[in-house]
């Protein structure tokens, strides 16, 4: 492993055992153990070690969810996206403390862009993944419902997983979740048919 990757794990780590206010360049040093000095030949400060990692793990979501979409390809929309929202839940608890702290403080790192571009990316994801299932939709209509399915993922993500505000049984919460998207990409498929 090189040293740049050994310090994105090493801030990661210390902002999930930290957070974002508390973690500095030096315990990200000490935990990788090297001297600072060796840090800053890479990174200036924690704001690029912080943006870093969330671009890395913005890029690692996204070839998650094109597999994912890739290895559903042969099964129902209902049951491919079923599987997709559960697999999204799962990948997301498996690292909350990280997702918590990068995504509530991301402004700080200049993460912003980086979110947006990375919500650009998985609505083309998504409009790819109707235009494979055969639904005759436009560009622009195909793109806004792929807009309002990320939204919507992204609003209950946050909620019952980053933030944990809600105390809510997660089976139900997923239930819940696959019906809410399954009845509204089943509404536009149905209105397509229609036209």
């Amino acid at each position: 492993m090189d040293l740049v990757e050994t310090l994105l794990q090493s801030t990661a780590r210390v902002l999930r055992e930290k957070g974002y206010g508390n973690t500095t360049t030096n315990a990200i040093a000490q935990q990788a153990g090297v001297s600072i000095g060796s840090l800053y030949q890479y990174f200036p400060n924690k704001e690029s070690l912080a943006a870093k990692v969330f671009q890395k793990l913005i890029k690692s979501d996204l070839d998650f969810i094109a597999q994912c979409f890739a290895q559903n390809a042969e099964l129902s929309m209902r049951e491919s996206w079923s599987k997709f929202i559960r697999a999204l839940f799962e990948r997301y608890e498996s690292d909350v403390l990280l997702r918590r702290v990068l995504v509530e403080q991301c402004s700080l790192f200049d993460g912003r862009d980086e979110f947006v571009n990375f919500k650009k990316s998985l609505t083309q994801l998504f409009y790819l993944e109707f235009c494979g299932r055969g639904l005759v939709l436009t560009e622009i209509r195909s793109l806004t419902i792929a807009f309002v399915v990320i939204n919507a993922l992204e609003g209950i993500l946050r909620a019952a997983v980053i933030t944990g505000e809600i105390s809510l049984e997660r089976e139900e919460i997923l239930r819940e979740t696959e019906q809410l998207i399954h009845s509204y990409i089943n509404y536009h498929c149905m209105a397509t048919s229609e036209q």
